[in-house]
Formats: C-alpha cells, sequence, structure tokens
C-alpha cells in the first residue's frame, strides 16, 4: 500500500516537473521574441537617426557653400560693398554700389510691416547688384535672419515642399505675416515720417495726414503735435495762407484744433492752382521727428 501511493507520488512529481520546464521553456521563448523585437526597434532608431543626422548635414553642407558663395562676391566687389560697372555704349561707366543688408531679427524696432518690407526690399536689391541667382535668394537671405526671424523661418521651412523653399514672395510673405503686426503703430509712424505736400492736392495731403493721426493708437498725438507736423509738410504757397488763424478760429492767431486746421487749408487752397500741389518736388519745409513720451505741443 506504502509502495503503490510513494509511486503515485513519484508519477505526480514528475508531471509538476515537466510542467514546469514547459513553463520555462515557454517563457524563454518569449523573451528570446521580446529580444528580437527590442534589437528591431533600435535599429529603426538608428536608421531614422541617421537618415535626419543626414539631412541635417546636407542642409548645413548647403548653407555653408551658400556662405562660401556670398562671402566670394562681396570679396570679389571689397570688403562690404560690391561694384558693377553699367556704360552706355562703352562710355560714362558709372559704378553701382551693393550695401549689405543689416540682418533682421523681428524683434525690437524691427518688428513692423514697414521694418519687414524694407528688409526683404534691401535684400532683394543686394541679391540683384550682386548677381546672385534668383533661385537662391531664400537660401542666401537665411544668412541675414537673426534670433526669432531665422528660428521662425527655419522651422517653417521644415514643413514646407521643396518647390517652396527656394520661392521668394513665399519667403516675403512669411516674414510679413509673422512679424508685420508686432506695433501696429510704427507703420503708421513710418508713413507720417515722410509725408510732405509735395506734388499731393490739399485735400489728399489731408486724408492721408489724418490717416496716419488716426491709425496710431498707443501714443497718439495732441492736437498741438499734429498742427505742427501737419504745417511742416505744407508747400509754402498754401503754408503762407494758413500760418494764421483767422477770428473765431484758435486762439491769438494760433490754432489749437488740428481738424479745424485742415479743413481750413483744404478751402484755402482752392485758390491756388492745382488746389495747393506743387508742379515739380519741392523740398521739404520744417521737420518733426518722432514723438516721444516727453514731447510737448503747442499751447
Amino acid at each position: 500500500m506504502f509502495q503503490k501511493q510513494l509511486r503515485r507520488a513519484l508519477e505526480n512529481a514528475e508531471g509538476l516537473l515537466l510542467l514546469l520546464l514547459l513553463l520555462l521553456l515557454t517563457l524563454n521563448h518569449y523573451l528570446v521574441v521580446l529580444r528580437m523585437l527590442t534589437l528591431v526597434m533600435l535599429t529603426l532608431q538608428v536608421q531614422t537617426r541617421g537618415r535626419t543626422d543626414l539631412l541635417s548635414l546636407k542642409q548645413n553642407a548647403e548653407l555653408r557653400r551658400a556662405y562660401a558663395q556670398q562671402k566670394e562676391v562681396l570679396t570679389s566687389r571689397g570688403e562690404l560693398p560690391g561694384k558693377v560697372d553699367s556704360s552706355d555704349d562703352g562710355h560714362n561707366k558709372q559704378s553701382v554700389q551693393a550695401r549689405k543688408p543689416k540682418p533682421f531679427a523681428g524683434q525690437g524696432d524691427m518688428g513692423s510691416a514697414g521694418a519687414v518690407r524694407r528688409s526683404t526690399d534691401s535684400l532683394q536689391l543686394f541679391f540683384q547688384l550682386s548677381d546672385v541667382p534668383k533661385a537662391k535668394w531664400v537660401l542666401h537671405a537665411r544668412l541675414y535672419l537673426e534670433g526669432l526671424a531665422a528660428d521662425d523661418v527655419n522651422i517653417a521651412m521644415r514643413t514646407m515642399p521643396d518647390s517652396d523653399c527656394s520661392d521668394w514672395p513665399k519667403l516675403c510673405a512669411l516674414l510679413s505675416i509673422r512679424f508685420g503686426q508686432i506695433d501696429p503703430d510704427t507703420e503708421f509712424w513710418d508713413q507720417l515720417r515722410d509725408l510732405k505736400q509735395g506734388m499731393l492736392p490739399a485735400a489728399e495731403y489731408v486724408h492721408k495726414m489724418r490717416y496716419c493721426f488716426n491709425g496710431i493708437i498707443e501714443l497718439p498725438l495732441s492736437d498741438g503735435e499734429k498742427v505742427e507736423r501737419f504745417m511742416s509738410g505744407l508747400n509754402a504757397p498754401l503754408k503762407r495762407l494758413v500760418v494764421t488763424a483767422p477770428l473765431g478760429m484758435g486762439r491769438n492767431g494760433r490754432w489749437l484744433d488740428a481738424d479745424e486746421l485742415m479743413s481750413y487749408a483744404v478751402l484755402q487752397a482752392r485758390a491756388l492752382p492745382n488746389a495747393g500741389a506743387a508742379s515739380h518736388a519741392v523740398p521739404a519745409v520744417g521737420s518733426v521727428g518722432l514723438k516721444t513720451a516727453s514731447a510737448g505741443g503747442q499751447k
């Protein structure tokens, strides 16, 4: 009886050992499969990283080649400017200098639609005078981007099709959209700074002046400053007619209300040829700089 029980116990033990061995073999099989999957994933990561590094190296190499080409262009034309000779049938040769553009960072005073347009225009003129192929304008322009502007353009270029990465108008549009509205007042200040009556009729000059005045929101001009700025841009014949405020307007002959002055100027211009507009370009009468926080107007 005891021997039968012992034999049965041994048989059960052998069964348990076989089951345990089978479980170990199964676990080992899964571990082998897991190692293989891990190895495959690592291989794919290495290949992907290799492709990314290769692409980055290619881009850096292309930028270095572009920089070297740009440097050769500048060197062949002097330290900063380059000279392009133009002649009329071999006579009267003139030298046109291509000034090196200033870097654009998209921050501070550079952050306005006017600043973006001036920067892209200066780059385009420089490339044209330096004989840079149009297909390379975008690549060369990126050498003149700094800070936030460089970061944003580089990020945008990674997601754009290759054909768009060399499209000059699209780069200009990208910069204008991203950095053209940082300081809306700056655009109106830029227009106001250069605004003179010149060959404009009085009514058109007044319209442009009011457009600039109304567009300046953050640091609006006082009536005294508006009067001073408007008078400084008037043509001399019209200015002589409105320099003194008539009775019922202003105070002691001095204008206090800019809108009243501008409306009066339009009326007085009717007595002048061409509504007060000059028949040719005239020099500016007076000048007024940008308004500062401490600027004072007429009193």
